[in-house]
């Protein structure tokens, strides 16, 4: 028996969710060195005379804190190069899928939105949409399962 070829709907989803995650993660990274900044700017206002002593315990925080903040930025920049190219790879990808299922997924993965969103961004503008809201969502929500669907089998061809 021959195994399948196919790439499997759920390492589709898995590797788009991971997308989303290490985006919303990016926020994260930037908040935790905006607050780093903030510290250094703090323990930079200690008065430095030119009195010979020991080092003081704010220049052993301030390198700490600069070592994490180095750190963190090394972290932020190998993110915002594993995005880019998953972003291109998945574009490349979405520009062959029907237009409903690349709007449904970038709504979803690439722009982050919340399934009730995503339905408001595909059919809000319908007259109906507030009556119907609940049946838009499921209409997005099957709508998705074919578009990963599709992915998957644009990703196992290539």
């Amino acid at each position: 028996m021959e195994k399948d070829q196919s790439v499997d709907t759920y390492a589709v989803r898995a590797r788009l969710e991971a997308y989303r995650d290490k985006d919303k993660g990016l926020e994260h990274l930037e908040e935790q060195i905006a607050h780093i900044d903030a510290r250094l700017e703090g323990l930079g206002a200690v008065n430095i005379t030119d009195m010979p002593r020991t080092p003081s315990p704010a220049h052993d925080r301030m390198s700490d804190l600069i070592n994490q903040k180095d750190e963190l930025i090394a972290e932020l920049k190998e993110d915002v190069e594993y995005l880019e190219s998953e972003r291109r790879y998945f574009n490349k990808i979405f520009r062959k899928m029907k237009s409903d299922h690349r709007s449904v997924l970038r709504f979803r993965y690439i722009q982050g939105l919340k399934w009730s969103d995503v339905a408001e961004a595909m059919y809000g503008a319908r007259i109906d949409f507030n009556d119907k809201e609940e049946s838009y969502r499921h209409r997005v929500l099957m709508m998705h399962e074919a578009a990963l669907s599709s992915m998957a089998s644009y990703i196992s061809k290539s």
